[in-house]
């Protein structure tokens, strides 16, 4: 594969400067290349995919057992530490579609093995920093945000990038329809009026929690299904304020609970004030 790193640089390049357009200025995308690009370790340890069409380089990406989030082989600040799969999640690292292949599944593809394969070396999660151009096929296929970040640059100019993470262990919907069930009732006993329901129209298993606070004008559903990991907390159309707006979110399972006691505290303090 070391033969066709030459190509691969090429591709990231022409990757870097015509798929960011409409999402960073042109001097960040300029910027962009000093912290994006291939790393060569990647190839070393043998985790590095490329896809090729008609003997085209379509796409290219990979996983990684090491601490570095992002960046090549020129970029400041990697880490070449290994990871703990017991504890760590792995890296997919360096995800570069050629323009003329774009949205056309190739990084999906990619994804996909770049998941399966660090699953098969135990690891049960997976992170990854996102560029902005990113982000619709990291959301699309799971991918949750932990952090919104900015990576400095050599020129001064300041990337945007989301630090995003996803569950290998994939969806257990029985462990999560039991604990929103006891959300449920907990919010019972603290005088909400609340509706437990378990979806039976759907290919996939779902279930929803309807809160209607009191003195309130404005009910929520929370919907998980078992084909996305996604939760999303939404207003229905009886409700005259958007209070959706300040819950919506999309979740990963490792946030769930945390993001409901929020959701349950938030709700409690407006019960009162709406009207």
């Amino acid at each position: 594969m070391r033969d066709d790193v030459p190509g691969l640089r090429t591709l990231m390049g022409r990757a870097i400067a015509e798929l960011q357009r409409g999402f960073l200025s042109e001097e960040q995308i300029h910027a962009s290349h000093a912290i994006m690009g291939l790393d060569t370790q990647l190839i070393d340890d043998r985790t590095y995919f490329i896809v090729e069409s008609d003997g085209t380089l379509a796409g290219c990406g990979g996983w990684s057992r090491r601490a570095t989030l992002f960046g090549g082989d020129h970029s400041a600040g990697r880490d070449a530490a290994l990871l703990d799969p017991t504890k760590d999640a792995t890296r997919v690292r360096a995800m570069y579609t050629a323009p003329e292949f774009a949205r056309r599944g190739v990084g999906r593809l990619i994804l996909g093995l770049c998941e399966d394969a660090a699953a098969a070396h135990g690891f049960a999660r997976v992170e990854l920093a996102a560029t902005l151009a990113g982000v619709p096929l990291y959301r699309a296929c799971g991918y949750s945000v932990i952090e919104r970040m900015e990576s400095d640059t050599p020129q001064g100019v300041r990337v945007p990038l989301l630090r995003m993470g996803k569950s290998l262990a994939g969806f257990d919907f029985a462990k999560w329809r039991n604990w929103l069930s006891a959300q449920a009732g907990l919010l019972r006993a603290a005088g909400h009026e609340v509706e437990f329901a378990e979806g039976t129209g759907t290919k996939k298993p779902s279930f929803g929690i309807g809160v209607v606070g009191k003195n309130t004008l404005a009910d929520f559903t929370t919907w998980s299904t078992g084909e996305t990991d996604w939760t999303v907390l939404r207003k229905t159309p009886q409700s005259r304020i958007p209070l959706a707006h300040r819950w919506g979110a999309v979740l990963a399972d490792a946030d769930y609970e945390e993001a409901f006691d929020a959701f349950r505290k938030i709700f409690s303090q407006f019960e009162h004030t709406i009207t």
